[in-house]
């Protein structure tokens, strides 16, 4: 009798240590396959810029435009997470002046926006942060190259400044392993253009007529920015 219920516990025993190798074994394989996802990817869309404010002179509409952004993201096995971006946004707006006459400004930003992360499922993903943004260079479809030598989008840029910021918030899609649907809105805090008074002091240059501080007006003029994108997370 002894030795039947030394058997059976050994039996016992062997199949408890053999159960808890292969738990121990997957458990391991899974954090092995998590910790190989990189988490770096790109995105590539559309921009729909426009500014808010504005002003009696001037009406300001939606212009498209092209982003390209790379990211980092680190899986994450809870709910919060975090991505870090380096993007390449053309943004700006259209616009009709006074005199009835249409054009379009489009500014190129180099941004660096830094995200918060909240996975609903493994399909969904909200996304809040804020970014800063450089701005690269700007053109008037109104304002062509002059033969003189001056180029005017260096005179736009010093009507301009330079640094912007703000807030991001949005929604992401996993439709499927890899495959990134972002949907974005961007609302920059900052002047899209310096004080009137700034300007007086450093560039007598007149203000373009598309300007509202062609009018000696400080209209507290923002970016808006709305970014439709597909891509790809490795």
């Amino acid at each position: 009798m002894k030795k039947i219920i030394q058997t059976s516990a050994c039996f016992f025993l062997s199949i408890a240590f053999i159960f808890q190798s292969q738990t121990t074994s997957a458990q391991t394989t899974t954090a092995m396959k998590s910790s190989n996802k990189r988490g770096f990817g790109f995105r590539i869309g559309l921009n729909y810029a426009k500014v808010s404010g504005g002003s009696d002179s001037v009406q300001y509409h939606y212009k498209p435009g092209l982003m390209i952004a790379v990211f980092l993201a680190p899986p994450s096995s809870g709910v919060i997470g975090y991505k870090s971006e380096l993007l390449y946004s053309r943004q700006g707006f259209d616009y009709t002046n006074p005199n009835g006459t249409t054009g379009t400004v489009s500014n190129d930003y180099l941004m660096v926006p830094q995200m918060m992360t909240i996975n609903i499922t493994k399909f969904v993903q909200l996304q809040a942060g804020a970014f800063a943004g450089y701005l690269l260079n700007t053109k008037d479809s109104n304002r062509p190259k002059t033969t003189t030598g001056n180029d005017p989008s260096r005179t736009m840029l010093d009507l301009m400044n330079r640094f912007d910021y703000g807030a991001a918030a949005g929604i992401e899609i996993h439709p499927f392993k890899g495959m990134i649907l972002n949907a974005r809105y961007n609302m920059g805090f900052a002047k899209l253009y310096k004080e009137q008074s700034d300007i007086a002091q450093t560039n007598p240059t007149p203000v373009p007529s598309f300007n509202p501080l062609a009018k000696y007006e400080n209209i507290d003029t923002k970016n808006a920015v709305i970014q439709l994108s597909v891509g790809y997370r490795f």
